[in-house]
């Protein structure tokens, strides 16, 4: 493989990234919008949908950048699940959302428990490999630590919640 196949490679990697951030960004705005306007100005409905489609587009992301792009089968599952858990969780505790009911919220909650599932499942694989490989590298490190601190704040909610 020649240097320049494996530079456009590396790029084409960070491009897909920055799309799928972006998406993310577009998941997470979702229930921010929807609690902020209640309905009002925009639409559940038109938020919904808007929602919808943004999770398909970041699955056939993931799809994509592992087929074409030749990013890892686990950087996709992160990107799957991590990233809108945490963000949910801590919109959820900084915004104050535990007052809004699920008439608002339910749809993104029923994501929020799967894609909080599917992270804590990454977490432990994550971590078997790191220990039996004994390897991690830097973007690795920083996808385990965002898992983690998903892991801290629910357990960290949970002791407030029975405090």
């Amino acid at each position: 493989m020649t240097v320049n196949h494996q530079e456009g490679r590396r790029r084409s990697r960070g491009a897909i990234r920055v799309w799928l951030t972006s998406i993310v960004a577009v998941l997470i705005a979702c229930p921010i919008v929807t609690v902020v306007d209640a309905g009002r100005l925009i639409g559940t409905g038109i938020v919904a949908l808007v929602f919808a489609i943004a999770l398909i587009w970041v699955g056939y992301l993931a799809w994509r950048a592992v087929a074409v792009h030749q990013m890892s089968k686990m950087e996709a599952w992160w990107w799957l699940s991590t990233p809108y858990s945490v963000a949910y969780l801590l919109c959820s505790a900084l915004l104050g959302w535990e007052h809004v009911g699920w008439h608002v919220l339910g749809l993104f909650i029923l994501v929020f428990l799967a894609t909080a599932s599917a992270s804590l499942v990454w977490t432990l694989v994550t971590l078997y490999q790191v220990f039996h490989r004994r390897q991690l590298t830097a973007w690795r490190g920083v996808m385990l630590g965002l898992a983690l601190l998903l892991l801290v704040t629910l357990w960290v909610t949970q002791i407030g919640a029975t405090s």
